[in-house]
């Protein structure tokens, strides 16, 4: 062979990241020129991927090889292509966005050679980009050393991209050409069912880009019916029927292999977009089958299966249809004769066997979601237990072992319904619980209290453990929580509160930090790090009272920042009007507020280009940035000269985030607002902010799916309208009045209707489903093509030059990736969302300029017309399809009965309407005045003024 390893790389609009892979191979410390070549195979890449790797063939002409496919042909196709250009003794299969470490191909060289009888080595894979963290099945990478999948068969190896292969074992072999996804796991297993012995390498890594918006030959593989289908018939049952031929059984790690990716199918919730009814009963018929084929210690045994879609699973196995069709069956009074179904696709099994399977999955668990004292007498709990089988059940909070039993409450949240494949399984029971703190010691335990004649399998014969959400603060790592007044800890089957101490305290950090570095979990370096900064920054910062505001991470320009200019402006005038005691003036003086961006860029685009941070930059670089000693962004400058300001996800801001009492944002995500997220079960316990959700636009829509008080546990959130608030009220967020509360967007009080610079603003919103979507496919989408048409519409540009008036084209963050595709008419300004830097054709211009000085705005649902409206300046809404990612119909806002101009569905109706406002000097009609007279509560430009007032008293008690 000419060369030791040959690197096949399959390549399809890889432009953004080719030449960083490429690099990645080329920097290897085995010697690029004299043993690695690179066969590139292009499959017909619609961007610049060809241009650029020919450039490399130019300078590496000896090692590196171009071939081109004449049309998209896939994966598979695609590397069974550069399979038969190879010139190396090994292969290596490295995708054109991911990266590999510089020492992996010595090491797997250096270990192939030593050990012969061995075809493949495989290294850990670690994720960067928008998502960070370890591949699920790295923990078998422990040491170097060999894996036999007979002895081991959980240790199961899906990649050949992390993977380095013999390539005589290939020869006469392929990827499987009829799959577009696990093409690689599938060949890889066919191979260890030959000789399932392989190497693992431990210090070394595959670095594979996880990013929102992906182009790599997988990205968006779910969305495809062939996920479901094609890969079930030429994926799994070809390994089933490959193992039956060759053992007349399904060894078990082909079993783990086929229920560890059945898995991501069976969790999908929703197939109704891709598969009719006929074809998801197929489907189901095909799981069926798969089933009987796999152990129940492999189902009970995999590590990112939840224990309740384990026993669906396990029930659809013995069930089948019986269970699918009907959920609710009576599995006591189940016929004899159907548990020893002589049907060999529906394995047998009796009552005793399946009541014991099903205790193993430890059901009997309430997981808690909140956990917060509302004042130093007493205790709010909510949480949630799932029922295999039964709709009513009430819980029941014991204090001290029966000294008192408090019925739960019992609340409703639909969207957290289990469903996987269109079928709801389980029956989850959410509840709350207030609970008086009388003693100082008060033990907490529940019991589940079933009201009809269903059996859960013997599930709640004993006490129910308890499980905590991030929210509830408590987790098994980070095994009690600090309030103001009390340590709560974890015991498993109860929680115990008692009075705080400062011994109590320190003994209790110590025992963490002891916990924390034996067990080693993932993300314990950091966890323990910021636990002993936690510790040691303790007398100095203890009484320290923190506020930090924030918009997001990468922009300041929203209500977050609205508000932290009006406190930083407050003088003793302006204290005076807020009508406190004197005693609370003192008080307020104390709290320092800080607000906190990204220091060195506020561009999000290249945040998500980012590498991880040890590939990224060098080591210095990384010290800058957490230290905050990196260059500052225009933006972070002008911040800063309103008042203190945290450089994002600096040590500081990540010291100052455990100490502070509110967090104050326009975005509530937790992995937003908490720096230190990734880590957060090792610190939880530690956090006492709460937590203030000022919004970005007025909700218009049922967002209770994505907030809510299990996931969120807002303590405060901020509307403008009494129709608004009650929408929070009446559907299933969980949030009562103490919560959500009318108070008018800070941001409003900064608007006015300046000077008219005669502009027009078409400003779309974004739609979920583009996430994934490449050029290619984005401009086939009804949505570019409405809008792309509206801004290159002759007709309407020629009307409005002759006008004097001015079409500027202003799109969501999200569809700054795009903005290329559209057709730009010299006539029409494009603004983009980055204040710090400066694009070449492209102006950049903060919302609240646009909305003060433009004449009319053009959006379909977007929140921003409520910005608009609240000036009583004209817009329009352009509702040319339903493609909205929410049911706009569903939510309490009725366009036409409550919206603030007209509704209009066609291309030429929106130029009729355009053209008849720019011949009224662009007036809003009086009935639309009148609608947001009505709508707003406020306008009186005391909005941060009433939002501050409620965030001070909200602060009394942390």
């Amino acid at each position: 062979m000419t060369f030791i390893f040959s690197v096949v790389m399959a390549a399809y609009n890889a432009e953004k990241y080719i030449k960083e892979s490429l690099d990645s191979i080329i920097k290897q410390s085995i010697g690029f020129k004299d043993n690695l070549q690179i066969i590139i195979v292009n499959d017909a890449s619609q961007d610049n991927t060809k241009s650029i790797c020919e450039s490399y063939v130019e300078k590496y002409p000896n090692n590196i090889k171009l071939i081109n496919n004449e049309s998209n042909m896939g994966p598979a196709f695609t590397r069974n292509r550069g399979l038969g250009e190879v010139e190396g003794k090994y292969v290596n299969f490295l995708d054109s966005d991911d990266l590999i470490s510089p020492n992996a191909f010595k090491m797997a060289y250096d270990f192939l050679e030593s050990h012969q009888n061995i075809d493949l080595v495989s290294i850990p894979i670690s994720f960067f980009g928008y998502k960070r963290g370890n591949h699920p099945l790295n923990f078998k990478f422990e040491r170097n050393g060999i894996v036999n999948l007979m002895e081991d068969p959980n240790y199961i190896q899906l990649s050949a991209a992390s993977s380095f292969i013999r390539y005589s074992i290939l020869e006469g072999k392929n990827f499987n050409e009829n799959l577009n996804v696990s093409e690689d796991a599938l060949l890889l297993n066919q191979l260890f069912l030959e000789n399932p012995k392989y190497g693992v390498l431990s210090d070394c890594e595959y670095h594979y880009r996880k990013n929102d918006v992906e182009n790599s030959l997988i990205s968006g593989s779910a969305n495809n019916k062939s996920y479901f289908t094609t890969r079930v018939d030429n994926y799994f049952f070809k390994l089933i029927n490959d193992s039956l031929s060759l053992y007349d059984e399904v060894p078990e790690f082909i079993q783990n292999v086929i229920m560890y990716d059945l898995q991501w199918i069976l969790e999908i919730k929703d197939v109704s977009n891709l598969l009719n009814e006929e074809e998801i009963r197929e489907l189901y018929e095909k799981i069926f089958s798969l089933l009987y084929y796999i152990g129940d210690e492999v189902i009970l045994n995999q590590r990112s299966i939840p224990s309740t879609l384990k026993a669906h699973i396990v029930l659809l196995k013995y069930f089948g249809w019986n269970y699918r069709d009907t959920k609710t069956f009576d599995i006591q009074n189940i016929d004899e004769k159907f548990l020893e179904n002589e049907n060999n696709i529906v394995p047998k099994i009796n009552k005793g066997e399946l009541d014991s399977l099903i205790k193993k999955l430890s059901l009997n668990t309430v997981y808690i979601d909140n956990f917060e004292f509302k004042n130093p007498n007493e205790l709010y709990i909510s949480g949630m237990i799932t029922c295999l089988f039964n709709k009513e059940l009430d819980v029941q909070a014991v204090i001290n072992d029966n000294e008192t039993i408090i019925e739960a409450e019992k609340l409703n949240f639909p969207q957290r319904d289990n469903y996987s494949l269109n079928f709801n399984y389980g029956f989850n029971h959410n509840f709350e619980v207030k609970i008086p703190i009388k003693h100082d010691n008060t033990k907490i335990s529940f019991r589940a209290d079933i009201n009809d004649s269903y059996s859960n399998l013997g599930m709640f014969d004993e006490d129910l453990l308890i499980d905590y959400n991030l929210t509830s603060r408590l987790s098994r790592i980070s095994e009690f929580k600090l309030s103001k007044d009390y340590i709560s800890y974890d015991q498993g089957k109860s929680i115990l509160v008692k009075k705080r101490t400062s011994s109590g305290s320190f003994k209790n950090q110590l025992l963490t930090l002891r916990n924390i570095f034996s067990q080693k979990r993932e993300g314990w370096r950091t966890g323990f790090l910021l636990r002993g900064l936690y510790l040691l920054s303790y007398p100095f910062l203890r009484n320290k009272r923190i506020w930090i505001f924030m918009d997001l991470p990468y922009s300041a320009d929203d209500n977050g920042l609205q508000l932290f200019k009006y406190i930083n402006g407050l003088d003793d005038n302006e204290y005076d009007k807020l009508e406190i005691s004197k005693e609370e003036l003192k008080d307020l003086r104390k709290i320092k507020v800080y607000f906190t961006l990204e220091k060195s860029s506020s561009h999000y685009d290249n945040m998500l280009s980012l590498e991880n941070e040890y590939m990224a930059s060098s080591n210095m670089d990384k010290i800058k940035k957490l230290l905050g000693l990196d260059k500052s962004s225009k933006e972070y400058e002008e911040i800063s000269k309103i008042g203190n300001i945290l450089p994002y996800k600096s040590l500081k801001h990540r010291l100052y985030s455990m100490y502070a009492e509110l967090i104050i944002s326009s975005h509530p995500d937790n992995n937003i607002i908490y720096p230190f997220w990734g880590n957060y079960p090792h610190i939880c316990g530690l956090v006492k902010s709460k937590t203030v959700f000022l919004q970005h636009g007025v909700t218009k829509d049922d967002v209770s799916s994505w907030l809510n008080s299990y996931e969120k546990n807002l303590s405060l959130l901020v509307t403008v309208s009494e129709s608004e608030k009650e929408s929070f009220l009446n559907s299933d967020y969980g949030y009562d009045e103490e919560i959500v509360k009318v108070l008018g967007f800070p941001r409003f009080d900064y608007l006015e209707a300046l000077e008219d610079k005669k502009e027009i603003i078409v400003m779309p919103t974004w739609r979920r489903q583009y996430h994934n979507f490449t050029d290619d496919e984005f401009k086939e989408s009804n949505f570019f093509n409405t809008f792309n048409e509206l801004i290159n519409d002759k007709d309407l540009l020629d009307y409005l030059d002759e006008n004097d008036y001015k079409l500027i084209f202003k799109p969501h963050p999200n569809l700054n990736k795009f903005i290329k595709l559209f057709d730009k008419d010299k006539r029409v300004d494009f603004d983009l969302n980055d204040l710090n830097k400066d694009y070449e054709g492209y102006s950049s211009r903060r919302y609240s300029d646009i909305f003060n000085h433009s004449s009319l705005i053009v959006t379909d649902f977007s929140s921003v017309s409520f910005d608009f409206a609240y000036l009583k300046k004209p817009l329009i809404y352009y509702h040319y399809d339903n493609d909205y990612h929410f049911d706009s119909e569903s939510g309490y806002f009725k366009y036409d009965e409550m919206g603030f101009g007209p509704v209009v569905n066609e291309h030429d109706d929106l130029i009729n309407a355009l053209k008849g406002y720019v011949d009224s000097n662009c007036n809003m009609e009086d009935v639309y005045k009148y609608r947001v007279d009505s709508f707003f509560k406020y306008n009186d430009k005391e909005n941060c003024k009433r939002v501050y007032k409620e965030l001070v008293e909200l602060d009394k008690y942390y």
